[in-house]
């Protein structure tokens, strides 16, 4: 099968709770060769719409009234269902701190992207997905292992003030010149 019918043969579920922000995913898709995309507006429906259709990928808002994507992450990867459970799922968001983006990762995210993106970007996260479609995570990482240690914070290496001293053997451009006597700056 050549790479443009894996593409247009995959069905990929849209939830955002924006109708626009829909719209502009839906064209990406369409520019990457994706034409089989169903939307919900919310992560209930979302939610209904994986056990239903079971598509091969969610694209999810982070960011959304009612159920909210990291709510729909832990349903999701909760599910009894290993078609479901292991559903591959990007967040994608205008929210994408690091806090969220790890919050993505430990409750079974594949990706994260960041709104506004490009088909470039979403190109290539998909593809990524779609190439490694076989290994994909372990189940996701809700809480903590019980052999996990907190390390104590690691104190701000602050730099030692700046110090000026001349040098009588700085190279020169040309090796053959003689050295020249400069001032330099450390940090």
């Amino acid at each position: 099968m050549q790479k443009d019918e894996v593409w247009s043969e995959l069905l990929v579920l849209v939830i955002d709770d924006s109708r626009v922000a829909r719209a502009i995913i839906r064209n990406l898709l369409v520019m990457v060769g994706i034409t089989r995309i169903v939307e919900a507006d919310s992560a209930e429906v979302g939610l209904m719409m994986v056990r239903d259709r079971m598509p091969d990928l969610v694209l999810l808002d982070w960011v959304m009234p009612g159920l909210s994507g990291d709510e729909f992450l832990v349903s999701l990867r909760s599910d009894p269902s290993p078609e479901l459970k292991f559903t591959p799922t990007l967040v994608v968001t205008a929210e994408a701190s690091k806090r969220n983006v790890i919050r993505a990762a430990r409750l079974g995210a594949n990706g994260v992207i960041c709104k506004p993106c490009s088909a470039t970007i979403l190109r290539q996260r998909i593809s990524h997905l779609i190439e490694n479609r076989f290994a994909l995570p372990t189940p996701p990482l809700l809480q903590p292992p019980r052999n996990y240690t907190v390390l104590p914070p690691v104190p701000p290496v602050i730099p030692p003030r700046a110090q000026s001293y001349t040098s009588d053997r700085t190279p020169s451009r040309n090796w053959k010149e003689p050295l020249k006597e400069e001032t330099i700056m450390l940090f």
